[in-house]
């Protein structure tokens, strides 16, 4: 698929991105930025405007996130180290590989001029105006001394492509023309050497869409740190570890295993309590008979079905383990309002579609009947969870890394709103 590029668009993406009001001068844009009374000058001319036009035209999309031509591959990456300030430097500072034997180049840092303009204008950065909105122009800028003489106004690219989240790419550019296919190969190659030798997982983006997901989620909440209020409740710290952990990483199946974990964390306690209840139950209603053996055997026989004996170990179903925790503290009647305010074809996605690499259900979460819902809502995570975690070969309900990764990405909206539900139903107000 080829790239087409809408000057007029992308003009006003970058407005948007910057906060700025446009002026035409001169044969460019200009850029004004206001931040705290301190107003700064950036451009983008047609010239340059009209050269990039002219390139992402001659390119390809490859996947969902990169740009090839015969000799050129480039595509979004996130960069990860256990040292923060190494990996930010890694990937603003930039690393340039050659290899003569082969005529390749290889590259790792801050998106190209192009790509910039292609992650702008792509349809899937709807939710621009959100970062803009946050600490990324003040920021950027107020890390610049204001200069004490007049100077050259600035390129409008270079500064959206600071305030834009972790804008790197690695590219691989070729002497001679070669597939698709095979530079994406030596694209691979090379991510996989970045993580061998300097102990950072550099991943290539799958979806520019989820690339996009942080800053649809601030269109929900408090984006700004002077609207933060303090806290008013207490959480369970083992659940709010693992809803940190889902919110940092890049990774769908860390994102989802770790927000799964906050319900799973309830399994046993939310399970044994409908357990009791119901033994409770039957034990004191006015039919049963403790002398009669029928009545005894029923009782029995309940409490085998719920429950399981494996190697001396009692055991319970973890399906309706997660049915019971949904029920108990999902607010299933604010769920669709969320993901409409988040994404507004999700409740359709999971009306519509099961997950496709392991048939999770569909899933109506607009339906009035709870039980329907948690029941639905309950198989469709875990079967999820299940083909990520049981991933043996020759099974049909496989989850494959990467390949898969965009339709797993589809799901954390989902879960992580239920995690929520999750963490705030379990606190309790200081």
């Amino acid at each position: 698929m080829s790239v087409t590029l809408d000057p007029e668009r992308l003009l006003l993406k970058i407005a948007r991105l910057l906060r700025a009001e446009t002026v035409q001068a001169s044969g460019a844009t200009h850029f004004v930025v206001d931040t705290n009374g301190r107003k700064e000058l950036f451009v983008l001319s047609e010239r340059e405007l009209s050269t990039i036009q002219d390139r992402l035209g001659s390119m390809d999309v490859f996947g969902d996130t990169a740009l090839v031509t015969p000799v050129s591959y480039e595509a979004l990456v996130s960069i990860e180290s256990r040292f923060g300030g190494f990996s930010r430097g890694f990937a603003r500072d930039g690393l340039t590989v050659e290899d003569v034997e082969h005529g390749l180049t290889y590259t790792i840092g801050p998106a190209s001029d192009e790509y910039t303009a292609f992650l702008l204008s792509n349809p899937t950065s709807r939710d621009l105006p959100y970062i803009g909105a946050g600490l990324g122009v003040s920021f950027v800028l107020a890390a610049t001394p204001p200069a004490t003489e007049p100077q050259e106004p600035r390129r409008a690219l270079d500064l959206a492509r600071q305030v834009i989240p972790r804008a790197y790419t690695a590219s691989v550019v070729s002497k001679r023309n070669r597939t698709a296919a095979q530079l994406n190969d030596f694209f691979n190659a090379f991510l996989f050497h970045l993580a061998y030798n300097l102990d950072i997982a550099v991943v290539q983006a799958t979806s520019l869409d989820e690339y996009w997901r942080r800053s649809r989620l601030a269109r929900t909440r408090k984006s700004r740190p002077d609207e933060i209020a303090p806290p008013k409740r207490l959480y369970v710290v083992d659940l709010t570890y693992h809803y940190q952990l889902a919110a940092a990483t890049e990774s769908p199946v860390l994102a989802f295993l770790s927000l799964y974990h906050v319900a799973e964390h309830f399994f046993e306690a939310v399970f044994n309590e409908d357990l009791v209840g119901r033994i409770r139950e039957r034990l004191t209603n006015p039919g049963f008979s403790q002398k009669r053996q029928r009545d005894v055997l029923q009782l029995v026989k309940e409490i085998q079905t719920r429950l399981r004996v494996r190697a001396e170990t009692v055991t319970f179903s973890e399906l309706e383990a997660l049915r019971l925790t949904l029920l108990k503290f999902v607010l299933f009647d604010e769920l669709p309002d969320r993901l409409q305010r988040y994404d507004k074809g999700l409740v359709d996605h999971y009306r519509g579609s099961e997950v496709a690499f392991c048939g999770g259900d569909a899933v109506d979460v607009t339906d009035k009947d709870t039980a329907n819902v948690a029941l639905a809502l309950a198989k469709r995570i875990y079967k999820t969870r299940n083909a990520i975690v049981h991933s043996k070969d020759g099974e049909r309900a496989k989850f494959v890394p990467f390949k898969h990764d965009q339709v797993l990405a589809r799901e954390i909206a989902l879960l992580r709103f239920v995690a929520e539900d999750i963490i705030i139903g379990s606190s309790t107000v200081i």
